[in-house]
């Protein structure tokens, strides 16, 4: 019965996921346009079927129901920015915004100042460390990214945040050097770093 509960769960996100991808304002005409973005191109279907197998993924993984709503979150969080990043090569504010309101929502509500202040601790950290790489690579990874990655540290502690960025680095850089010898990247042409995120977090989720 729970799996089927985090499946229908799956599909719904998905559907969400391909509605913002389309307009990222939540308004009250959202659930009208949700059939008119069912299966207009392969990558919504795509959406469709991979949130509900990722987010019973996670459900398996986890240790816990708090782990499981904690990284499902995190999941989609992900994913929508995916989506976003590969269609418009950007992330949006509001989803940026969105990701810390959840993440610092989920370490009040730890009701433990200990992991209040680790999380606080990481996030300064994260973002520091975060703005040096920024400039010291003019520009190398995205503004949007950095903003991202910020926000996930929230949801993921030093440890976990660091792990995942470091993980994501070396698969976008072996994609770029698979693309740039089969001339698919030009020398000076960037990809999306968000989907290199997604899936290091999908690689390293039972491990957080």
């Amino acid at each position: 019965m729970n799996y089927i509960i985090v499946i229908v769960i799956g599909f719904i996100t998905g559907a969400f996921i391909n509605v913002y991808s389309q307009n990222d304002k939540f308004e009250t005409a959202l659930f009208k346009k949700i059939h008119e973005y069912f299966y207009r191109k392969i990558h919504y279907l795509v959406v469709e079927i991979g949130m509900p197998a990722l987010l019973l993924y996670v459900y398996l993984v986890t240790r816990s129901i708090g782990d499981f709503v904690k990284y499902g979150l995190l999941l989609a969080i992900l994913s929508s920015a995916t989506v976003v990043d590969i269609k418009y090569k950007s992330i949006s504010n509001k989803l940026i915004i969105f990701a810390l309101s959840i993440g610092i929502l989920i370490t009040v509500l730890s009701l433990k100042s200990s992991i209040i202040k680790d999380s606080l601790l990481t996030l300064v950290i994260t973002i520091v460390g975060l703005a040096i790489i920024y400039f010291a690579s003019r520009g190398g990874i995205g503004l949007g990214d950095v903003k991202l990655v910020a926000s996930i540290s929230l949801f993921l502690g030093l440890s976990g945040v660091v792990s995942i960025f470091c993980v994501s680095v070396i698969l976008s850089g072996i994609t770029s050097l698979i693309l740039l010898l089969f001339r698919v990247l030009k020398r000076k042409a960037t990809i999306p770093f968000s989907p290199f995120l997604l899936a290091s977090f999908i690689i390293l989720v039972s491990y957080l």
